[in-house]
């Protein structure tokens, strides 16, 4: 709506007839940056957030790297059951 009554004002110029017609579409304009602004941040926004949740998962560790850290947990354990002389 904003757009319309902007784009008439603009075409007609009927707004320069008065100082308060010219404040009033510098408002309007002012306005319609401003909801510009808010609508591109929300977008900008919602893209970076997308874009993270479209990333594909980490891929699982392989299994050898499985059986390695096994493999050291079991040593480290056994190591600390037995007696220290």
């Amino acid at each position: 709506m904003k757009e319309t009554l902007h784009d008439r004002m603009f075409k007609s110029g009927s707004y320069q007839s008065q100082p308060k017609h010219v404040a009033l579409y510098k408002a309007l304009e002012a306005s319609m940056d401003r909801e510009n602004m808010e609508e591109f941040v929300q977008a900008t926004t919602k893209s970076c957030k997308k874009r993270h949740d479209d990333q594909d998962p980490p891929s699982p560790p392989s299994k050898e790297s499985d059986q390695n850290k096994k493999k050291k947990h079991d040593s480290d354990a056994s190591a600390s059951k037995q007696p220290q002389a």
